[in-house]
């Protein structure tokens, strides 16, 4: 398994959904072209929220998220 931070690590609240989508499949590009992991390069199945937004909790509309 192979997870994922962002491209930028941004407050993503604060970004556009086509700005959201870019950071977080950004970092899958970055790895499909990498020569290390060569052509049998992984998937990203994982995501964190950097700063843990908008998982943060204590709101109603942004709830805790469970691990």
């Amino acid at each position: 398994m192979l997870g994922s931070h962002s491209v930028h690590h941004l407050h993503l609240p604060t970004l556009s959904a086509a700005d959201v989508e870019s950071e977080i499949t950004g970092v899958q590009t970055t790895v499909n072209r990498s020569d290390v992991l060569g052509a049998a390069y992984p998937k990203i199945t994982l995501f964190r929220d950097p700063f843990g937004e908008p998982h943060q909790g204590g709101a109603p509309a942004r709830p805790a998220m469970i691990w």
